[in-house]
């Protein structure tokens, strides 16, 4: 019976353990993808995007809102239009 109750648990010891590795590596996959998803989303943002930046600090200054007032303005515009259930900002 010892012998029986050793084998037992020390096979459920080294199973639990393989997965636990496994479902370990799923989950850091897992994270990288979804990082790696939001850096691509981030790279679309006003807030992260050097070059959009750059676009709305042109020598042409006096024809464009700076970029850290627009982005505000933006996100109420958008808020306003999902409200509206015709989905229109006018």
């Amino acid at each position: 019976m010892n012998i029986f109750t050793y084998m037992y648990y020390s096979k459920k010891a080294t199973s639990e353990e393989t997965r636990f590795k496994v479902s370990n590596a799923k989950l850091r996959d897992s994270l990288n993808t979804v990082t790696s998803k939001l850096n691509d989303a981030n790279y679309f943002s006003l807030e992260n995007n050097e070059n959009a930046q750059n676009y709305f600090d042109n020598a042409n200054a006096e024809k464009f809102i700076a970029y850290e007032k627009l982005i505000p303005f933006v996100k109420e515009k958008l808020m306003d239009a999902n409200e509206n259930p015709a989905g229109t900002l006018i």
